[in-house]
This record gives structure tokens, sequence and C-alpha cells, in this order.
């Protein structure tokens, strides 16, 4: 998962990460994109519970990460309290859920990054594999701004 290895940075970096209703990420991935674990909480609660616990948590974390099926009506307070305590918000989005993306812009998200594909590079001079190239688009309120790759 691309958000994994851009937050690596966060975590080493001495930020509180706080992953919320994703039980399927397991430390173990985390700690090999090289993730600080010492600064990271994985918090399994009932997707129902997702909002409140995000507010919750606010008050000890720098980052808090939830999947997109957590997205809902309590989200305009959830945004408005994670702009207050200047804490980041990151979105999984798995699936594609259009209705959750309109509530999203609807409670002040600035964009949204999606992986929309991985393709493989075996142009690499002196390497015998190549590497894995994670193709990204970056959405701000429904407009493609950009669409690139990253290796």
């Amino acid at each position: 998962m691309a958000t994994v290895e851009l937050l690596a940075e966060a975590s080493k970096s001495g930020l509180n990460i706080a992953v919320l209703s994703m039980p399927d990420l397991g430390v173990g991935a985390l700690a090999d994109a090289g993730w600080d674990l010492g600064h990271l909480a994985s918090i399994d609660v009932p997707i129902s519970e997702t909002a409140r616990a995000a507010m919750i948590a606010m008050d000890g974390f720098d980052v808090i990460l939830l999947p997109m099926q957590a997205i809902g009506q309590p989200w305009r307070r959830v945004a408005a309290k994670a702009r207050e305590r200047k804490t980041a918000l990151v979105v999984v989005d798995r699936g594609g859920d259009t209705r959750r993306r309109s509530i999203l812009y609807a409670g002040g998200i600035d964009a949204i990054v999606s992986p929309t594909g991985i393709t493989w590079d075996g142009s690499l001079e002196g390497t015998v594999f190549g590497r894995p190239v994670l193709e990204i688009s970056i959405e701000h309120r429904g407009r493609i701004l950009r669409s690139s790759s990253a290796g």
C-alpha cells in the first residue's frame, strides 16, 4: 500500500500515528516499510465507532489513518477538529466509493491521492529484475490534478 510507504517517513521523523479500524494492516508490514513502531498505535474499533475514536485520538496523535468505510455523517465534526488540532487525517480508499468521496469534499478535505495501477520497470541499468512502479492520481475536489508514477 502506497500510503504505508508515504507515512513511514512521518513516523521516522517522530510524528505519532494512530491507525484506526484497519486490523488487516499488520505491524510487520509497517516495520518492513520502515516505520518507527514506537510512534504507532493500531486501534481496532468497529467501523461505526471510528469517527468517535478519531476525535479522541486527535488529543495525542499527529496523523490518523482510517479506512474510507468509516466516513459518514459525523465527518464534518471530525474534519473541523482535525483542522483545529492540526492533525492530518489520511483516509485509505480501497474501493473507489464515490458517495463517501462527496462526503469528504463536503467536510473540507483538500485532496485525495489514489493508486491507479502498478507497472514493472525492467529498464534499470545494472539490475536484473527491475522495480515496481506505482501509478497515482491526485484529485482535488473531484478534478484530477496530476497522474504520475513513483518507483
